[in-house]
């Protein structure tokens, strides 16, 4: 793939984070996306019934790939004000913008370590993309390997502990997941021994399993197995694409993209042994980019299923899907707030004060 391409989908996979409250403030309850309403690409914020929702990000070029940290008081996210794409933080309010990086090619995909003390990014300013480290306040920056300088690093995910970072390296048409110390010592594959290309590691909620993609020119599983390889389990085993698999806060299932059931994606939730395969979503148009909400009883997704890219909440209790989002620009990449264990919104009327337009 093309390194500009691949960048592309490394910002596009990412999720979108932000709140109303000031820093320090309990900014649970929230849920961020990414809107075009405004012309380009700004990241959001709302409650999680749709209401109060609020630009976080100004200025020209996009706004985009946001992602809370673990208490949820700040976002780091990656922008192009400058001239190319940068990391940048703000409170969960949006004030306090600081850029973090300062460097003619691209810098994407930021990750928090689960204490909040450090940020994972992809860079591409060692000719291809490469996995680099660096404190919140932009300090200390490092790779993460000394990988060959053609081998491509990218989709960085800490384990749940903060002590390692699993990211897909790819070189020769073929892709694995490894998975690194924070010094890059101890860099190791999962040795799947997988014919197809591996991607989007997921840790569950306890870091001893990780969820990844499967891609070979027929299909695309959903894969879940031990940090060592071992054990490893094909939950989706179709002849379709799958994708961007998601854990449950408990650990008990995942939700992911899946071509499964005809040309348009749909949302789908699996156990993580692989039984229970449902489509949440089952409707014609395009549903996909699904986060959970804190509490596991739900998720927020995006769907084309009333002409544009909007947001919706979706309980697990077979309720119907109720429309957060109402605006003629597009609307995706939901990301609550991971800090508390809010509930899915009951239905609201569209069209209520509650819903700005």
């Amino acid at each position: 793939m093309v390194r500009g391409a691949r960048c592309l989908l490394v910002i596009l996979a990412a999720g979108f984070a932000g709140t109303t409250n000031g820093a320090g403030a309990d900014a649970g309850g929230k849920v961020l996306f990414v809107s075009t309403r405004d012309g380009s690409s700004q990241i959001y914020a709302m409650n999680l019934d749709g209401s109060l929702q609020q630009r976080l990000t100004t200025g020209k070029g996009y706004n985009m790939s946001a992602n809370w940290s673990a208490d949820g008081k700040r976002i780091a996210f990656v922008s192009s004000r400058d001239g190319n794409p940068e990391i940048y933080v703000m409170n969960a309010d949006g004030s306090g913008q600081t850029r973090l990086t300062d460097h003619p090619f691209a810098d994407t995909a930021p990750a928090w370590s689960p204490d909040g003390r450090q940020i994972a990014f992809v860079s591409s300013r060692t000719a291809v993309s490469k996995v680099f480290i660096m404190n919140a306040d932009g300090s200390g920056l490092q790779r993460l390997t000394q990988s060959e300088p053609m081998v491509e690093e990218f989709m960085p995910a800490w384990s749940p502990d903060g002590k390692r970072i699993a990211f897909v390296s790819a070189a020769e048409h073929r892709s694995r997941i490894l998975i690194a110390a924070l010094d890059g010592t101890a860099s190791a594959a999962l040795n799947l021994k997988s014919a197809g290309r591996e991607m989007s590691p997921a840790w569950s909620p306890d870091g001893s399993r990780i969820a990844f993609a499967v891609n070979t020119s027929e299909a695309a599983d959903i894969w879940v197995a031990r940090t060592d390889g071992t054990h490893a389990v094909n939950l989706t085993n179709s002849k379709h694409r799958n994708s961007l698999p998601a854990w449950s806060p408990d650990g008990s299932s995942l939700v992911y993209t899946s071509l499964e059931d005809g040309p348009r994606p749909e949302v789908y939730v699996v156990r993580a042994d692989g039984s229970g395969k449902t489509n949440l979503t089952r409707h014609p148009h395009h549903d996909a980019d699904a986060a959970w909400l804190p509490g596991g009883d739900g998720i927020v997704f995006m769907s084309h299923r009333d002409g544009n890219a909007q947001l919706y909440a979706l309980r697990m209790n077979g309720s119907p899907p109720v429309r957060l989002t109402f605006h003629e620009a597009q609307d995706a990449f939901p990301q609550p707030n991971p800090c508390c264990r809010a509930r899915a919104p009951a239905v609201v009327a569209a069209g209520s004060a509650t819903h700005p337009r």
